[in-house]
């Protein structure tokens, strides 16, 4: 079951990154060779601010099941 939801989750992650305004390989790109744009500033908050608020719901999730 867990492979499953593993699965899924990855197929849904990479399904809404197709729907930002920059891909995240382009993403990385600009930042690489030193052209972001404000967009992609932006993206790489969003990003950010959406993976931590992942890692702290996982994190109370967790801590909520083994308590």
């Amino acid at each position: 079951e867990a492979q499953l939801l593993y699965s899924f989750a990855a197929l849904a992650a990479f399904g809404l990154a197709s729907l930002l305004p920059q891909s995240p390989q382009n993403l990385v790109a600009r930042l690489a060779v030193g052209s972001p744009t404000l967009v992609t500033w932006l993206s790489l908050a969003g990003v950010l601010v959406a993976a931590a608020a992942g890692y702290a719901a996982l994190r109370w999730l967790a801590g909520k099941t083994t308590g």
